[in-house]
């Protein structure tokens, strides 16, 4: 079923858009590069025809955007519009999957709107026959944005513990030692300083292809096998809470400042997510545009 409530929610982003929000001026986090490689390595993979139609729809939004008009750089758009105060979509960037290492009770904090709900809406927007260029090109920022989202381990968990009996806030109030950021949620979105770059402002496209190139190079479709048309995004929310579980949060305590394996090890999981984000983007939309159920035989490069 397409988008409950959709009409009302078109309407929303039109009136909030028009108020204000194209005038907006660009505000630039540091984990921006995160979404944008994620993005360069998608469009890496797409077809010439699909570029061409993911090319026309950025366009569409682009035009009141001009920093952000491309389908590479719209990547980072649905974090711009909460810096404006648009907070409907608030809770479709994360996933409140909770864990813990020990015995304790975890409330049940159920959360109909998520990032796996939030890509399954970007999907049948797009698909739908009777949604219109501005809202297909809405959700296709939406998509691409999300899709990275899902991918990453913090946005996709909580952990539980006697000093987080509530929760970590998806790792916000899990305190780390570190000039990177000073919680483990904000470590991860920086990459574990891997997505960090070292002057003021966004990330240069240049520095995003070289990024996009070296992880492609890296880790090459082949890399993945079958997990590259792993297409469902509940499964891209329950690895990354695997990542989480066995990894981000078992190898550092509340309070340590991250060890250097730590870092290393991370940094390597993060690369890998990014490239198999793009990678399983591109699918997406092949599929999404093409209409074909299995759209790994249209990616340009299989590694």
């Amino acid at each position: 079923m397409l988008l409950k409530g959709k009409k009302s929610l078109i309407s929303y982003l039109s009136v909030s858009l028009c108020l204000g929000l194209f005038s907006m001026q660009p505000v630039h986090a540091w984990n921006q590069m995160g979404h944008l490689v994620t993005a360069q390595v998608a469009y890496d993979q797409l077809t010439p025809e699909m570029k061409k139609k993911v090319d026309e729809l950025s366009t569409v939004l682009g035009n009141y955007f001009p920093t952000m008009a491309s389908f590479v750089s719209s990547a980072s758009w649905a974090d711009e519009i909460k810096t404006q105060g648009v907070k409907a979509f608030n809770n479709w960037h994360f996933i409140n999957q909770r864990f813990s290492y020990i015995r304790i009770r975890m409330p049940d904090t159920k959360q109909r709107e998520n990032v796996v709900w939030a890509v399954g809406q970007g999907q049948e927007v797009l698909q739908a026959e009777k949604t219109n260029s501005f809202e297909k090109s809405v959700f296709l920022r939406f998509l691409v944005h999300f899709a990275g989202d899902a991918h990453q381990p913090t946005q996709c968990s909580n952990f539980y513990s006697w000093q987080f009996p509530e929760g970590d806030n998806g790792g916000t109030t899990f305190l780390i030692r570190s000039n990177i950021a000073n919680n483990i949620h904000q470590f991860w979105d920086n990459g574990l300083g891997a997505l960090m770059v070292n002057h003021e402002g966004p990330p240069t496209g240049e520095e995003i292809r070289q990024y996009a190139t070296a992880i492609e190079q890296k880790y090459p479709v082949s890399f993945f096998g079958p997990d590259v048309e792993q297409l469902d995004p509940a499964v891209w929310a329950k690895e990354s809470l695997r990542i989480a579980e066995t990894f981000a949060y078992k190898e550092i305590k509340p309070g340590a400042e991250p060890s250097e394996t730590y870092i290393t090890q991370g940094q390597d999981d993060v690369n890998q997510r990014l490239a198999l984000t793009g990678y399983r983007l591109a699918n997406l939309l092949n599929w999404i545009f093409a209409e074909k159920g299995n759209a790994s035989d249209q990616m340009e490069r299989n590694g």
